[in-house]
């Protein structure tokens, strides 16, 4: 007899030193389905549409709940959570004899009324649902794993990519949850926290640390009693009670999961302070050499204002340093400022003015750009097309050219932010610019074709990674 499954998706990541509230319009105008419209979903659409691809439908019934995303940043407003989930809980109770829940959340998410979000998520579900019904939660692995995450769930995994790939960690949800079943294996967990936090220059998966300790994982799946085994080194910006690095391994005898969670733990302190490594430069280096630099294009990471990370995309010292440069060629930076995005458009393109751009969300840590300059195009709204298929919500963009300094305003803090389309939708030949600078301190794949070096500057903001720089008020210590 066929398994009824319950499907749902929350997923944003937050930056405890944003302080703009995220809401529900920034889920809205990210993403947001409900009902049989994520049955529809195709595989290459996220988590979910790589889970729908896989599950055998001969013996799993699925019903859509509810799949949403907003771009990371500030702590959700009361409202926003609590509407977010009621529709989740509410929809769960329309739905008669289930025998699981699968649920892709990040993990890092909190709420200003509450820290906990994915905690209280996955306990009120598993109030709904009850003993019996088999709960599976995906997380990003910069989730923050909290006992009360862990204790209501029966199984929890994550990614195992950075950069993300999202439908490959919804493809191995649906195997792992079908080899439980059709096997009726025993499912024994084990968490092992490690109280640490890095910064995000050796966050990729590829390389470095990061990568020997990821492959560790995959070896000790290897292992004929294993289920699946999950680093998960944390959102560094999340000051949150028991915030850390965490370690889930599952495996059919409980010995055996604790046994390597451990081991997993282990690793990541013994590598502990390459993980503190960093090639990050002062901005007045990162500039130079950026400008020095005679062919290709110069990737600069605002490693402080990381609109990836949860930073509000509107931190200008970047571009206050390239202003006492003699730029040598076309140097693109990206900033989220709707406000002087309608001004530029109320003046029209071909209108010189004088603008103050950003700093607006960042004032703690970068002032206003006040500059003259001309308004060169304006792109309405629309889809951003990634590589894999997907598509994301773009909101309008002015392009305000001062010598060689081309700002491109946008609307929303979306993915175009750190994407090349943000710039060729504004007419602007990427390949022949010399410098880009780029919200995220991990996500430079969009711009692969283009890059000839990568420079990353040690930023203020609110994902700079001088941790030590931040007033933590709620993780525990010793850190």
């Amino acid at each position: 007899m066929y398994k009824k499954i319950a499907i749902a998706a929350i997923n944003q990541e937050t930056c405890s030193f944003n302080l703009t509230k995220t809401t529900l319009n920034d889920f809205k105008n990210t993403y947001f389905k409900t009902g049989s419209e994520l049955l529809n979903l195709q595989p290459q659409d996220g988590e979910l549409g790589g889970f729908l691809a896989t599950m055998n439908l001969q013996e799993y019934a699925l019903e859509g709940i509810l799949s949403t995303k907003s771009m990371p940043g500030g702590a959700l407003d009361t409202s926003t959570f609590e509407s977010l989930k009621d529709i989740l809980l509410s929809g769960i109770k329309k739905i008669n004899d289930l025998n699981i829940v699968f649920l892709a959340l990040h993990g890092s998410m909190s709420a200003e009324n509450e820290l906990d979000t994915e905690g209280v998520i996955i306990s009120e579900v598993r109030r709904l649902v009850g003993k019996d019904c088999f709960i599976a939660v995906l997380l990003d692995h910069h989730a923050n794993v909290t006992r009360q995450m862990f204790s209501n769930a029966d199984c929890i995994l994550a990614y195992e990519d950075q950069p993300h790939k999202l439908p490959e960690a919804g493809i191995k949800s649906a195997q792992v949850i079908m080899d439980i079943f059709s096997h009726k294996r025993k499912v024994c967990g084990a968490l092992q926290k490690v109280p640490m936090l890095t910064p995000q220059d050796n966050f990729l998966t590829s390389s470095g640390p990061m990568k020997e300790l990821f492959d560790l994982a995959r070896k000790i799946e290897k292992d004929p009693q294993v289920i699946v085994a999950s680093p998960l080194p944390t959102q560094p910006w999340l000051d949150a009670p028991d915030n850390g690095w965490s370690f889930l391994v599952y495996a059919d005898n409980q010995m055996k999961a604790q046994l390597y969670a451990e081991q997993l733990a282990q690793k990541a302190w013994d590598l502990r302070e390459q993980f503190w490594y960093s090639e990050r430069l002062p901005l007045a280096d990162v500039v130079r050499e950026a400008n020095a630099t005679s062919q290709g294009l110069v990737l600069i990471s605002d490693t402080g204002d990381a609109s990836f990370g949860g930073a509000p995309g509107d931190n200008m010292s970047l571009a206050q340093e390239m202003l006492k440069h003699d730029l040598h060629g076309v140097s693109l930076v990206p900033v989220v400022d709707p406000e002087a995005l309608e001004e530029a458009c109320a003046a029209g393109i071909g209108a010189n003015l004088r603008l103050k751009i950003g700093g607006k969300m960042s004032e703690e840590f970068s002032p206003m750009l006040e500059i003259n300059g001309l308004v060169k195009a304006f792109r309405e709204a629309g889809d951003l097309v990634l590589e894999d298929g997907r598509t994301a919500k773009m909101g309008r963009s002015v392009l305000f050219v001062h010598g060689n300094l081309y700002i491109a305003i946008t609307e929303l803090r979306d993915y175009s932010l750190n994407h090349p389309s943000l710039y060729e939708r504004l007419g602007v030949d990427v390949g022949k610019a010399q410098m880009v600078v780029l919200k995220t301190g991990s996500n430079f794949q969009y711009f692969k074709k283009y890059k000839s070096r990568l420079l990353r500057a040690d930023s203020p903001g609110a994902t700079q990674s001088n941790l030590k720089d931040f007033t933590w008020k709620n993780i525990n210590h010793p850190m």
